[in-house]
């Protein structure tokens, strides 16, 4: 898990994967269990995730409106057992690519 949020942009994704490590942060080798991998995100109008076909992944991707703080939890078993680490996301605006008119209300002249 990150302290630091990571940054999105609102029309993109990003490829997360996972592997186990010990309380020191060094990996172990450990092999996560297949097919145990579950991914949920707390503003899927957001971010959806979805997980990878290698079981060991899961793609978050934004989805267009903007939020500060998505958290997104992944779930694996190691040898059965329960493992979990969350991480967040803040989707933010990507490049412009418009430019948006918005009259006022009409005034007499």
């Amino acid at each position: 898990m990150s302290n630091v949020p990571f940054g999105l942009p609102d029309n993109d994704n990003s490829n997360v994967t996972l592997a186990v490590a010990d309380a020191a942060g060094n990996p172990t080798g450990d092999v996560i269990d297949a097919g145990s991998l579950t991914v949920t995100s707390s503003d899927p109008a957001a971010v959806t995730v979805t997980v990878g076909a290698d079981g060991v992944s899961f793609d978050a991707k934004a989805d267009g409106p903007l939020d500060a703080a998505v958290v997104v939890t992944a779930s694996v078993t190691v040898a059965a057992a329960p493992y979990s680490g969350t991480e967040t996301f803040d989707v933010g605006a990507s490049a412009p690519t418009q430019l948006i008119l918005t009259p006022g209300a009409p005034a007499a002249n």
